[in-house]
């Protein structure tokens, strides 16, 4: 009798822990060559996403393609809420897209695609910026500021080595002079620095379209700001910029170079 007991207890403990493992097929392409990367290391992530927008990594699982590009097996995900693909090809970290867990499906796929890489600029521009100011106080404003990057070629943009800054640069944002960045989203924060009339990114840019949003706070001691944007030399191009002004009791805005397009209720 205790034998049996034994026995039950223990197949119990181990359907349990199997309970949890999920079926999983990943594929990652070179979109560049169009051909798959065959016996390549990959890291599957049980995550769980935040209120956010953010996801916390909860356990990390390595593996590899075979020979015919394809992975093909279990991850235990009984830590996370969610899964997706890592991999780091030429230097560049990819990611695949975030797939939710859910109770009645065992098995997915991850589909995702890697890049070769260029350090030239010719095909990265920025297709729209639009740039809301919103008085604070007498002497401050706030700028929430969106940029839509565009990398219209099949190589994954590196940049190139920034003399004054001793490190690489992918982007220069031109910022109004004495801002103060609160927050950003859409690049990694620890790789931006600031110069002057602006911002360097050194993160890589992706093939397709992204976004970068920023808000920061502008300052002056006589309530007269002066928000001008000077763009360098080998910064991308801008194709087109929108600006709106917070209209509030008697501040007013000027501009000898935009266009005054009428008004609209915030």
């Amino acid at each position: 009798m205790r034998k049996k007991i034994l026995l039950i207890t223990f197949l119990i403990i181990l359907n349990a822990a199997n309970a949890f493992a999920l079926s999983v097929r990943v594929s990652v392409t070179n979109a560049t060559k169009g051909g798959k990367l065959f016996n390549y290391p990959f890291e599957l992530l049980a995550v769980e996403p935040d209120k956010y927008g953010g996801i916390r990594v909860l356990k990390t699982y390595e593996f590899r393609t075979d020979l015919s590009g394809i992975f093909q097996g279990e991850m235990d995900a009984s830590a996370g809420k969610a899964i997706m693909g890592k991999i780091n090809y030429r230097g560049v970290l990819y990611y695949s897209p975030l797939l939710h867990i859910k109770k009645e499906q065992d098995y997915y796929t991850l589909d995702f695609n890697v890049y070769e890489i260029t350090d030239k600029a010719d095909s990265v521009e920025i297709s729209g910026r639009s740039i809301t100011i919103a008085p604070y106080d007498d002497k401050t404003v706030i700028v929430y500021d969106s940029i839509i990057v565009e990398n219209n070629s099949m190589f994954t943009y590196v940049g190139k080595y920034n003399e004054k800054l001793k490190t690489n640069q992918t982007l220069f944002i031109p910022l109004p002079a004495g801002y103060s960045l609160m927050k950003v989203q859409g690049i990694d924060q620890r790789e931006i620095h600031p110069l002057s009339g602006g911002m360097v990114s050194q993160s890589e840019i992706l093939p397709g379209e992204s976004s970068i949003f920023l808000k920061y706070f502008v300052k002056s001691d006589i309530g007269v700001f002066d928000l001008s944007l000077y763009g360098e030399d080998n910064s991308p191009p801008v194709k087109s910029i929108s600006l709106f002004f917070q209209n509030k009791e008697k501040w007013k805005a000027e501009s000898s170079d935009l266009q005054h397009r009428g008004e609209r209720e915030f």
